[in-house]
């Protein structure tokens, strides 16, 4: 399944939302209730505002702590674990994740348990782990086969069928779909039978089988319609516009497309987003716009990299390499490519598909032999107080061994991740180099600009304000003023605030705070990077930059490349000395070659 998502928690947000409403009118007494704070944060987390989310969350799950009600604290914790998902805090995500399902299988609560291992699955899947996923999955599915809970039974079945389609056996993929929506035509569920109808749509339509693909994504969409289900309305009329281009009618495509995009927007989904742009981008580049079709996959790129969806990053990828390539830009053809073949190397293992073909088989095999393993564990426990003593120093050795493998494997994997950190400060000094070769193209394409060879523009004026935005960035590093305003940049423009915001959210699909922070950081990049500011401090260089508190510094680079200023300032340093040092033994070896003067 090419857009996979959840299918769970929706009545929650059903229940309370005429409380959602007046989130400011609790009384003293009632905020203490731990059920009013965790609807007080599900309000915040529904706005976007996810610091305070994550506290009234934090206040809640100390309530129910406090009276040792498990099954809340387990939605707790999945709720949590959804706003560090959006906030792409993968590790902390799956951290409630896992306290979610300790809290839940000490009450036990069935439900529950399976929500966060469907949860949990989808985390691992999107991150590009299927193994662990199927894994998870797998697991789950046995719970809710014994437990006779269908609706979840085909939500599972739906998501396995996701990773098969789209990365491993798509005949497999079509078969788990088809179970799953034979499983849910007896649940009351319009939105799974929605995305298991679209599910089925999008491999036939891989299949060209086109007159079944638009069958069942009409389907799918009036159930969708039936569910309020707009993320899922999305994905279906990319899919049907999709359909249109493969067909080769582009005219009936591109108005679901525009309508998908619309809703995307409407509903500020980055996930949606990210879909529509790369399914625009398709059709860019089918009417031979290439640059358009650019854009629309550096959008995506963008998204899918904010959201940690790697299989359309991968996507995007690519496309943008093709893409350079038809322009004949081969050099940055050639380095998006390098990009996309690291990537896929990285999610499609060699070891990664064996396991997962393994794992799926112990599966089946394990269903098969269900009653051999219940005679089993009968003829253990009729012979347990025989095996007793040497249990006993069995558990004791396997402990003593777990602990040891456990200490090696915590160092290894610091290590690693060490290792893996200081890999990723080197590659972002290259990049750095890369964007200061950028700057000074930018500057070249400026002058040509405002010398009048190039060709303008359908919107000559929004051209010329971009330009010179792009100009007052890279030349003129305007955004090292920590009290510029988007008032003050329109002013300098010539502009109005309105005309100027759209121009950098269709540009640089960002608002005036995040676009001049991905400049300062850009900045900071550089001069952390570089020897003759290392006498400034981490507080000092952000100030330099732009920033006027060493905190959002701190918060704004981690986000922007995966690690703290510190960190990313000391690699640098060790990456600097290494190469000089390198560059001294080359040069000391090269002059050897030659002989020496009498």
């Amino acid at each position: 399944m090419k857009k996979t998502v959840l299918l769970s928690l929706l009545l929650f947000f059903t229940m309370y939302s005429p409380l959602f409403a007046r989130p400011f009118q609790f009384s003293k007494n009632e905020v203490s209730n731990p059920s009013l704070l965790l609807k007080l944060g599900s309000f915040y987390d529904e706005k976007g505002n996810r610091d305070k989310a994550l506290y009234y969350y934090e206040r809640s799950l100390k309530g129910f702590e406090s009276t040792g009600d498990h099954s809340r604290m387990g939605l707790v914790h999945r709720m949590m674990a959804r706003t560090y998902k959006k906030s792409s805090q993968m590790d902390m995500a799956i951290q409630h994740v896992q306290l979610a399902l300790e809290a839940l299988r000490s009450v036990p609560d069935y439900p529950g348990i399976l929500d966060a291992q469907n949860l949990l699955a989808v985390f691992y899947s999107d991150m590009g782990m299927l193994d662990k996923s199927l894994e998870i999955y797998h697991q789950a599915l046995i719970i809710a086969e014994k437990a006779n809970d269908s609706m979840r039974m085909g939500i599972i079945y739906s998501n396995m069928a996701g990773i098969y389609s789209d990365r491993l056996d798509k005949e497999k993929g079509l078969e788990y779909n088809l179970k799953a929506f034979s499983i849910l035509r007896g649940v009351n569920d319009d939105k799974a039978k929605g995305y298991v109808l679209n599910n089925i749509g999008t491999i036939y339509l891989e299949k060209k089988n086109y007159g079944l693909a638009l069958n069942y994504f009409n389907q799918s969409f009036v159930f969708k319609k039936r569910a309020n289900d707009l993320q899922g309305e999305v994905f279906t009329r990319n899919n049907i516009g999709d359909l249109y281009l493969k067909k080769g009618e582009i005219s009936l495509a591109y108005p679901y497309f525009r309508e998908a995009l619309k809703l995307a927007m409407t509903i500020n989904d980055p996930l949606s987003l990210c879909v529509t742009y790369s399914s625009m981008g398709n059709y860019y580049r089918q009417t031979g716009d290439e640059r358009k079709a650019l854009d629309m996959f550096f959008l995506s790129l963008e998204l899918s990299r904010m959201i940690q969806y790697k299989w359309e990053e991968l996507n995007s990828l690519r496309e943008i390499s093709t893409g350079y390539e038809k322009m004949k830009r081969y050099p940055e053809a050639i380095a998006y490519l390098k990009r996309f073949t690291d990537l896929k190397d990285t999610l499609f293992e060699e070891k990664s598909q064996k396991a997962i073909t393994e794992m799926n088989a112990r599966y089946d095999l394990s269903l098969k032999e269900k009653k051999i393993v219940q005679l089993q564990v009968e003829n253990t426990l009729k012979n347990a107080r025989i095996e007793r003593i040497r249990m006993y120093v069995l558990i004791l050795l396997t402990s003593i061994l777990l602990i040891l493998t456990a200490a090696l494997t915590i160092i290894f994997m610091y290590r690693q991740k060490l290792a893996a950190y200081k890999e990723l400060v080197k590659k972002d000094m290259e990049i750095v180099q890369t964007e200061s070769d950028s700057e000074q193209v930018i500057t070249r394409g400026n002058t040509i600009l405002r010398t009048g060879n190039a060709q303008p523009l359908p919107d000559e004026m929004q051209e010329k304000i971009y330009a010179k935005l792009q100009s007052m960035m890279v030349t003129g590093k305007r955004f090292l003023d920590p009290q510029l305003t988007l008032f003050d940049l329109a002013r300098e423009l010539n502009t109005n605030t309105t005309y100027l915001s759209r121009i950098i959210n269709d540009r640089y699909a960002n608002n005036f705070s995040q676009f001049i922070n991905d400049y300062r950081i850009r900045e900071a990049r550089k001069r952390l990077s570089d020897l003759t500011y290392s006498n400034l401090s981490i507080e000092g260089i952000a100030r330099s930059v732009g920033f006027n508190s060493k905190s959002a510094f701190n918060a704004a680079f981690k986000q922007k490349t995966g690690v703290t200023p510190s960190f990313y300032q000391l690699s640098a340093k060790k990456i600097i000395v290494q190469e000089r040092a390198c560059s001294a033994v080359n040069m000391e070896l090269e002059g050897s070659n030659y002989p020496k003067q009498g």
